[in-house]
């Protein structure tokens, strides 16, 4: 066989490059590559070839480049591999309120500690102080917007700044993040905004629908107050309504529209003036005066004076001192010689006070008589060597305690001295009745006495010396 041996026609096959693929997230996040291998001797990848796929795509932003010199050095044919990452936003904080006192006033009996309810303490009312705080808030905190790998900017969202909810009788801090009560009363938040009231208003009654009233600022009850209750407040008291066997006492006035029958156990006590359609089984002291249309079988105490106004003006049965006058149409009862005492001319807080202090000079006499027998009974001890730590201690007790309760008893002993005198000082005052004065009336002013024993018209009792005029009260 003439010829060359056999030559392959066919072509070697062409050497194929590595080649990426980028794939980004759908939520632009992320941004992935595929690396294919290089087939018949091609190429590698490089960086750059990652790189240039990558600006293909238009990832601009989060470019992880030691990711892509290790993917370029050591590629993974088989995976995916993450190189870029988004930088997603940090939204901003707002501002928050933390309230300091109950928003919310749920009525509870309160719990004693040996496990029964106060059915009388409901717990309505939440008392502040000036200066105490009431809320506070965080600053809020802008935020930080975010890109995603095409460089596009994703917006934070900003924090928002609440405002302080000032409302009536508050004040806030300097720095505007804390909000302080500007009097005392009852905190509340009312239409988003924090008051403090300064009158505590009862819709209705005083009852076991409310329980006692406790109050640092006024107080206003729009119904009656019932028997069994109380009501202190550290301003005034307003009743609309009457008020039955309850006991009321207001650092200012009392004012009581529909009367007070206290069923002769009901008190009333005033810093300042007590004014009732009615006092009735009752006692009454007032810092000021006391006025009211009748005063029937009460004891009233005035450190001012007793007014009687209204169409009947009179006051019958029990006793009224006060200090500067008592004024009325009529004193008694035409009827009958019901023992009526009008007193005036006398402190009834300096008369209470010289009937207090005895008492409490007595009972500190006698612990210093106790304590001096205790201080002597370990001197003893000390004396014969056996005052050991424990009695050494209580003897230097003792001996402070009976210097302390000695320089009261003399503040005590000179305060009896300074009421006396101060109550001799007084015994002068005025009683007037433009009607009548009826049998049965005791006029006591200062120290000096005298009976009625005979119907007086348009009477005014004075003193002259030691001596009780009656004049004419017109």
């Amino acid at each position: 066989m003439n010829g060359a041996p056999g030559i392959d026609s066919g072509s070697a096959p062409q050497p194929v490059d590595a080649s990426v693929e980028v794939r980004v997230s759908s939520d632009k996040m992320t941004a992935s590559v595929f690396l294919f291998a290089p087939q018949n001797g091609g190429k590698g990848i490089t960086a750059k070839d990652i790189h240039y796929a990558l600006s293909l795509k238009k990832v601009l932003f989060g470019i992880d480049e030691k990711a892509v010199e290790r993917l370029a050095a050591s590629p993974d044919y088989v995976g995916e591999t993450i190189v870029a990452n988004g930088q997603a936003p940090k939204h901003g904080v707002s501002s928050e309120i933390s309230y300091k006192f109950r928003l919310t006033k749920e009525k509870r009996p309160l719990i004693r500690e040996d496990g029964t309810a106060d059915l009388k303490d409901l717990g309505i009312i939440e008392n502040v102080s000036k200066g105490q705080l009431l809320c506070e808030k965080n600053e809020s905190v802008p935020g930080i917007d975010g890109m995603n790998v095409l460089g596009t900017v994703i917006r934070a969202r900003p924090g928002k700044d609440v405002p302080m909810p000032v409302g009536k009788n508050t004040v806030l801090s300097e720095d505007k993040l804390q909000l302080f009560s500007a009097a005392d009363g009852q905190a509340e938040l009312i239409n988003r905004r924090v008051s403090v009231l300064e009158v505590f208003v009862v819709e209705g009654d005083v009852s076991l629908a409310t329980g006692d009233i406790k109050f640092v600022g006024s107080v206003q009850v729009l119904g009656s107050v019932l028997a069994g209750f109380k009501i202190e407040a550290g301003g005034n008291v307003t009743i609309n309504g009457s008020v039955e066997n309850a006991d009321i006492t207001a650092k200012g006035s009392i004012f009581i529209g529909g009367g007070m029958n206290g069923m002769s156990k009901g008190e009333l006590h005033a810093g300042e003036n007590i004014t009732s359609k009615y006092l009735q089984n009752c006692r009454a002291y007032a810092g000021g005066d006391v006025c009211a249309d009748v005063i029937l079988s009460s004891e009233i105490f005035s450190g001012g004076n007793v007014r009687l106004e209204g169409t009947k003006a009179t006051i019958i049965a029990g006793r009224c001192l006060a200090r500067t006058s008592v004024t009325a149409k009529s004193i008694g009862s035409k009827n009958s010689p019901i023992m009526t005492v009008i007193e005036v001319g006398n402190d009834p807080a300096l008369l209470a006070r010289d009937k207090e202090l005895p008492k409490e000079i007595a009972a500190l006499q006698k612990e210093q008589a106790t304590l001096s027998r205790l201080i002597a009974l370990f001197n003893d001890y000390e004396k014969a060597g056996r005052l050991d730590e424990e009695k050494a201690e209580s003897l230097s007790n003792a001996n402070y305690t009976f210097g302390v309760n000695q320089e009261r008893l003399s503040g005590l002993l000179e305060e009896q001295e300074e009421t006396k005198q101060k109550i001799s000082e007084f015994g002068y005052g005025k009683i007037s009745a433009t009607d009548c004065i009826y049998p049965g009336v005791k006029l006591v002013i200062g120290h000096i006495v005298k009976n009625i024993t005979a119907p007086t018209p348009h009477s005014m009792a004075q003193r002259v010396d030691d001596v009780i005029y009656l004049g004419s009260a017109t």
